[in-house]
């Protein structure tokens, strides 16, 4: 008989199926292998469960060192609020195993759970001007708003890419939220003249067809008008579809315009590396390569437009992307993504650039603090869980890796590089 998916051990509620834990009225996320343990404990029902067990069990027999298995170990005891001192919970049976030191009771519901985080997808905004400029922008404005959204914890926020996919393929709300489980679908245009910029925004619930947000934003015709559209718009999404923002938005709201960029021209130049970083199109990275330096000269403290010469460098070197045989690219894709850094610390797009040169130059130690970093800044964005991701399973950290890359396909089902995802797990 399997185990109920749903299980309470002392004060703590464990849904195996979402992976979560309920204590004290907050709702905690489960790693892959605090999950595996705690399940295993579980189905032995005070039984024992040796160590050699458990690494067949969560780990699939991998050869797994005593320090990773105690650190999982730890998560796990801290997931149900016990201690390897205390040990109310979880008991060290030493030389053996562990097992449960008391026991589970099964929730019976009939009632499917609630959906842990409502999910969402931001569609490519229209542009209503007729230049090529105002395409980009309206695009590098989807993109900058499904970016902001991916710092809130308590939403879900495909990706830029699937999005683009499903507008393509899909005209029935009721379809996205029974199909791809879609809770929330944000539309709008753009419209910007050299006076003024217009923004309209309507948040749509795919279930009931009702609408959950309409705004339309009237701005000075400069970046810092749209930057601060962005940040009013995802704390407005984040208190109405979600409830709460919480700190987060707070920082958001109050974030100063330092490091961000003061021209059109690399705000349309950072769109139009997003276009690249979907296509990997040699004559796009070509033309932005040799832009991006002049463009940067004007506009110095632009963290984002530092950002994505520095990827644009590393690509050069990570697939011989017009290729240079004097120069070397990924050095100097090094000192551009600290520059990025510098200018703005709180950029997580930054701070993963940073993290995936430092990785491409050895410098290992570095990698993981600005991955961490990254991570921190903006937990579900699938770019940044899947570059990091990929970095880990180079490096076998397996553990590391899984999580992110089983996360990074959720929120970008529809993304061509989910096969080599795969692949590198192999």
């Amino acid at each position: 008989m399997n185990p109920p998916m749903r299980i309470t051990l002392a004060d703590t509620e464990i849904d195996f199926d979402r992976m979560t834990t309920h204590r004290g009225g907050e709702t905690r996320r489960l790693t892959r292998q605090s999950h595996g343990i705690l399940h295993a404990l579980h189905a032995a029902a005070g039984d024992v469960v040796t160590k050699d067990d458990l690494i067949e069990k969560v780990w699939d027999g991998r050869i797994v060192t005593d320090a990773t298995l105690s650190t999982a170990m730890k998560e796990a005891r801290h997931a149900v609020g016990d201690t390897g001192a205390a040990q109310r919970i979880i008991e060290t049976v030493h030389g053996i195993g562990f097992r449960l030191a008391l026991p589970a009771e099964a929730e019976v519901t009939s009632q499917p759970a609630a959906k842990e985080k409502p999910v969402v997808l931001v569609l490519p905004f229209r542009a209503l001007g007729s230049t090529q400029d105002d395409k980009h922008i309206a695009e590098g404005f989807s993109e900058e708003v499904t970016s902001n959204l991916t710092r809130f914890r308590n939403l879900q926020v495909l990706s830029h890419l699937t999005a683009i996919h499903l507008q393509s393929t899909i005209s029935d709300p009721s379809v996205l939220a029974h199909e791809h489980g879609v809770d929330f679908v944000i539309e709008g245009s753009l419209r910007r003249s050299p006076d003024r910029l217009r923004v309209t925004v309507q948040v749509s619930d795919t279930k009931s067809g009702d609408i959950a947000l309409m705004e339309q934003f009237d701005r000075p015709g400069t970046p810092e008008g749209i930057f601060d559209i962005q940040d009013e718009l995802g704390v407005l999404i984040a208190g109405r579809i979600a409830s709460q923002h919480g700190d987060l938005g707070r920082r958001i709201r109050s974030r100063t315009m330092e490091g961000r960029t003061q021209t059109w021209d690399v705000y349309s130049a950072v769109a139009r590396f997003y276009e690249f970083y979907k296509t990997y199109d040699p004559a796009l990275h070509l033309e932005l390569r040799t832009h991006f330096p002049k463009l940067l000269e004007a506009d110095d403290q632009a963290a984002d437009g530092w950002a994505a010469y520095a990827l644009l460098l590393l690509e050069e070197r990570r697939y011989h992307l017009n290729e240079r045989a004097d120069i070397d690219a990924t050095h100097l894709g090094l000192k551009a993504a600290q520059r990025a850094v510098a200018c703005d610390p709180q950029s997580g797009f930054a701070q993963m650039a940073l993290a995936l040169c430092q990785f491409h130059t050895g410098d290992l130690s570095g990698f993981r603090d600005s991955a961490n970093m990254a991570l921190a800044l903006n937990p579900g964005h699938a770019d940044i869980l899947a570059e990091i991701g990929h970095c880990h399973a180079f490096l076998a950290d397996f553990d590391r890796a899984v999580p992110l890359l089983d996360k990074a396909i959720v929120l970008s089902p529809h993304s061509p590089s989910n096969p080599l995802i795969l692949l590198s797990l192999l």
